[in-house]
């Protein structure tokens, strides 16, 4: 977020945190839709373990 606010000075945080949920649910949606397409099913096993 600090990167954002730097490149933006204009955007407020609140603004930068909502901007920055919705990239990480694209990313999401996309990882989602591509590993449906590959016939992916992600194991129930947390990712840090």
């Amino acid at each position: 977020m600090a990167a954002l606010l730097h490149d933006y000075p204009a955007i407020s945080r609140d603004m930068a945190t909502t901007v920055l949920d919705g990239d990480a649910t694209l990313l999401y949606a996309s990882i989602s839709i591509a590993l449906d397409k590959i016939g992916h099913v992600p194991s129930e096993r947390p990712l840090h373990a």
